[in-house]
């Protein structure tokens, strides 16, 4: 029985729940409704560049899309994806990936890994996608604080030998989840040119590994289309929409709005007080309504004199009792205790904290 990519999953519930309005977005005069799923929140301005390596690439590149954060991976894939749920590596474009010694991780590719222009996708991809950070200044340059080299002894496999002096195998782990591979015949012109080139390369008809591809782009919307030859449909199956359309609102009321109207079938913004939108249904049905989607992050000066106590750094996570935290939304569930997320923190009515130094 087929395995089915988790983006794939929750691309076909949401295509099967989806509500189905006319709506005024303006592509829906020339989609068909019950094909189409729209979603929000990702793109907030004209899409300038489908480049992985920009600083500002639209979505479903960037705009909070990325891949191992929010778990995006229509055009370009990663080699396993993240469940910062549980901490588990769930298979992509890569098959498995091994310890074989402290400084080794081996990693296997699934066979008959395809780019969507009809060329193979190899270990010869991955290596030359991630010595782009040892080439270059990109995403990928800090892995190389702790990477020696990448080797390649097959078409299907990957070592990744990390420095010995400076090991670090949580990153190296994090960076093969989170980086989207890139065809060499592609983007190896594009590197010959140098960084500026690299990083300034608008890549408008991308060319990736997923299960979309561009349809069409525009300051109001980006369109995709369903790309039926994906390499991964016999191992994960096909996602259910023949199209994915990302309106270009102006603020987030414009979007909560259009999602209250069932313009909208998937919005990721924040929504105030979303129990009481009407049609509108949350991940989780009662508090804390969502699963966290990323994983905030609070950095403490300990130089300072105060910042320096401890204590201080572990009172925004626990009340006086130890059984809630003092102050947050009300929308996202608190973290695991043992310290490998941080906390993300619940609404406490009424309360208050001040802290003096």
């Amino acid at each position: 029985m087929a395995k089915r990519n988790p983006t794939i999953r929750i691309l076909a519930g949401l295509a099967a729940l989806a509500l189905v309005f006319a709506g005024s977005v303006a592509v829906a005069q020339t989609l068909p409704r019950n094909q189409t799923l729209y979603i929000g929140g990702h793109q907030w301005g004209p899409p300038t560049n489908f480049n992985p390596l920009s600083s500002n690439p639209a979505w479903p590149v960037g705009g909070n899309g990325q891949m191992g954060i929010n778990g995006d991976g229509y055009i370009f894939e990663t080699l396993f994806l993240s469940n910062i749920v549980n901490g588990s590596h769930a298979p992509l474009l890569g098959k498995d990936m091994s310890w074989t010694t402290p400084t080794q991780l081996t990693v296997h590719l699934q066979p008959g890994t395809m780019w969507q222009d009809g060329q193979p996708l190899t270990s010869a991809d991955v290596k030359f996608t991630f010595e782009l950070g040892k080439d270059f200044s990109v995403s990928t340059t800090a892995l190389w604080d702790y990477l020696s080299s990448i080797d390649t002894p097959d078409a299907q496999t990957v070592v990744f030998n990390l420095d010995p002096a400076r090991p670090n195998p949580g990153v190296v782990e994090r960076y093969v989840d989170t980086v989207y591979i890139l065809p060499q015949h592609i983007w190896q012109a594009v590197a010959d040119q140098g960084q500026s080139a690299l990083l300034q390369f608008e890549n408008f008809d991308p060319v990736g590994s997923g299960s979309y591809k561009v349809m069409s782009h525009s300051a109001e919307q980006i369109v995709l289309e369903r790309y039926d030859n994906y390499w991964g449909k016999s191992l994960y199956g096909m996602p259910t929409p023949k199209y994915v359309v990302h309106p270009i609102f102006k603020s987030n009321d414009a979007g909560n709005l259009a999602l209250q109207q069932g313009q909208l079938d998937w919005s990721q913004q924040f929504v105030p007080n979303v129990w009481t939108m009407k049609n509108v249904g949350t991940w989780l049905s009662s508090e804390p309504y969502y699963i966290p989607g990323s994983i905030p992050m609070m950095l403490v000066n300990v130089q300072r004199k105060g910042l320096d106590n401890v204590l201080l750094h572990q009172l925004p996570a626990h009340r006086a009792d130890g059984h809630e935290p003092l102050l947050g939304a009300g929308q996202v569930e608190p973290d695991h205790p043992d310290g490998r997320r941080v906390p993300v923190l619940r609404r406490q009515h009424g309360r208050s904290v001040r802290l003096e130094l």
